[in-house]
């Protein structure tokens, strides 16, 4: 039976056999006041216990045991042994899809943030602020709301943009306010908070 759970707080299950569509359009979720669209299927995973070599390091991500089992596919198929192959590259995919899996919940949960600051938290801080008229906060607010908007649109063109950084572009972060931008270089200056460009560091990529 399907489940769901909220990505925002991933604590709010859904009672089982409920879908997202199954509820009304401005359902909040009663932990974290996410929107609906925060909600994900939760997966059964199959768990797998490979056995390997005891003199082997432990602790390796999934994207270093892909590369691991895939380079023992190729020496196998140059040693003539299909049957081998076949087994290493199944080991091989099976930890490549399970990165992409780890990446993709980790931008989805991004996101899932980054609505709830944009649509509920940056209007409750900036209440606060202008509460106790403090122009720094709310300069720091507009900044960060800003930013917060950029990286969401990042995030919706993050496979173009992963393909840009693998063409030699580099992700240039401002260290004032925390823009976030893609380009063979920095700009000269940055475009939220107006600092020169000696404040805007390439933190990804080529210097």
């Amino acid at each position: 039976m399907e489940e769901y759970i909220c990505r925002a707080c991933n604590k709010h299950k859904l009672p089982p056999g409920t879908r997202p569509e199954d509820l009304l359009e401005n359902w909040k979720c009663p932990v974290c006041g996410a929107s609906k669209d925060a909600l994900k299927k939760i997966e059964q995973e199959i768990r797998v216990q490979p056995v390997l070599d005891s003199s082997l390091p432990k602790n390796l991500s999934f994207g270093q045991l892909s590369a691991l089992f895939g380079n023992l596919a190729k020496g196998c198929e140059k040693q003539g042994k299909p049957n081998e192959q076949a087994l290493f590259k199944t080991l091989e995919d099976h930890y490549k899809s399970m990165l992409q899996k780890e990446q993709e919940d980790e931008f989805s949960k991004l996101d899932c943030l980054l609505g709830e600051d944009l649509e509920k938290n940056f209007s409750s801080a900036f209440k606060e602020a202008k509460t106790f008229v403090d122009r720094g906060a709310q300069r720091a607010l507009a900044w960060c709301e800003q930013v917060s908007y950029k990286m969401r649109s990042l995030l919706n063109k993050k496979t173009e943009l992963l393909a840009m950084i693998g063409a030699g572009n580099s992700v240039h972060v401002c260290q004032i306010c925390g823009f976030i931008g893609i380009a063979d270089e920095a700009p000269d200056k940055c475009p939220v908070c107006g600092v020169p460009k000696f404040k805007i560091k390439a933190v990804w990529g080529g210097i």
